[in-house]
């Protein structure tokens, strides 16, 4: 009887263990950015210069919600998140760069 007692305590505490490591793992998971000021004004910094924050949220790969909300403070930042935004700013900017180059050879001296 005791034996069954005690089987039984253990495997509760086995899977207490289990469901709290779950739940830190399932909560790393969505905390795992710190919310910082720069990144979030960096990231509407480059709405700005793309010409809208959908563009930005296309470019991201997210809904423009879970944009508002990594700008707003809600959701963190991950580095994924700004390579992409600055992968984005550099598409434009090539973009840019070769239509300058274009109305360049139009000018005559």
């Amino acid at each position: 009887m005791i034996e069954r007692a005690d089987a039984r305590r253990q495997l509760e505490s086995q899977t207490l263990a289990k469901r709290q490591a779950s739940k830190r793992a399932a909560k790393a998971a969505h905390v795992t950015h710190l919310l910082s000021v720069p990144r979030m004004a960096g990231l509407m910094k480059a709405g700005v210069l793309l010409g809208s924050a959908a563009a930005l949220a296309e470019a991201m790969n997210i809904e423009p919600r879970s944009l508002r909300a990594k700008t707003g403070a809600e959701r963190g930042i991950s580095c994924d998140d700004l390579r992409a935004a600055a992968d984005a700013l550099d598409a434009r900017a090539a973009v840019m760069i070769e239509h300058a180059a274009k109305l360049r050879a139009e000018v005559t001296t």
